[in-house]
């Protein structure tokens, strides 16, 4: 067999193993507020003015312009359209509503 057939068939084992795995095991930790313009999922900025799109807990739920505490995984992959990178939210904690 050719060398460009066991290439193609080491990419699409990649691409079957690597498929929805998170980037990071450790959890990180992120402050900000849920600000609007998310279409599939929400956005978040950070109080660092980094933006985030969401995945996980519904944090629309929340009251407008409340500063949240996310714990969260950064997502390798995303359903989120908006190119920003994904946090899968596992806690949400309501510091402070305006």
């Amino acid at each position: 067999m050719s060398k460009k057939w066991f290439l193609w068939l080491f990419l699409a084992i990649q691409l079957i193993v690597n498929h929805n795995t998170v980037l990071s095991d450790s959890t990180v930790l992120v402050q900000g507020r849920v600000v609007p313009g998310g279409i599939v999922c929400p956005l978040f900025r950070s109080t660092a003015g980094e933006v985030l799109s969401l995945t996980g807990l519904n944090v629309m739920t929340t009251a407008p312009q409340a500063l949240l505490t996310l714990r969260g995984r950064w997502e390798a992959q995303s359903v989120c359209m908006q190119g920003y990178p994904t946090l899968r939210v596992e806690h949400l904690l309501i510091s402070e509503v305006q």
